[in-house]
């Protein structure tokens, strides 16, 4: 019996020791480590928004993507967006307006929009335009500046086109 419990030990004892060079003996040749592959993006400079707050817009175009109708001149509408109250505000060629607004990157949006309630009968067809322009406005989803154009995309698909005053 002395003798089994031996062999167990010496045993054991073998198998400890064996574990114990592998630990602080490593193999000749090392696995080779693998490096994670981590998933890379293109590089996509961003390009800030040219800044169109604190500026006084003047409506050139208004209307569908597709379809824009030139602003009616002799009535100016315009729109300046006020980045120190979060205010747009101006003439929409009849009324004057004022509603907040809000801008993250080119994302804007306008709400609570206001307006006096004055009937302009001339030139022709500005009340028309005046409600195309504010109810286009009040539904502001983004903006972009190109060739020195403020442009704001809104709902069902219309596009506001303004140049600087």
């Amino acid at each position: 019996m002395k003798n089994r419990i031996f062999i167990v030990i010496v045993v054991v004892s073998m198998i400890h020791l064996a574990a114990c060079i592998n630990i602080y003996n490593p193999p000749a040749t090392p696995p080779t480590p693998t490096t994670p592959t981590i998933p890379t993006k293109p590089i996509v400079p961003v390009v800030p928004l040219v800044q169109f707050e604190d500026r006084t817009w003047v409506l050139e175009q208004y209307g569908k993507a597709g379809s824009l109708q030139d602003a009616i001149s002799g009535k100016e509408v315009n729109a300046r967006f006020d980045s120190s109250s979060g205010k747009v505000s101006g003439s929409a060629g009849c009324n004057s307006f004022s509603a907040a607004y809000q801008r993250t990157m080119n994302k804007v949006t306008v709400n609570d929009m206001v307006s006096t309630k004055m009937f302009c009968i001339t030139p022709a067809g500005i009340m028309q335009q005046e409600s195309d322009f504010t109810n286009a406005l009040s539904g502001a989803e983004s903006c972009k500046i190109t060739n020195n154009k403020l442009e704001i995309n809104c709902t069902l698909d219309r596009l506001l086109i303004f140049k600087p005053k």
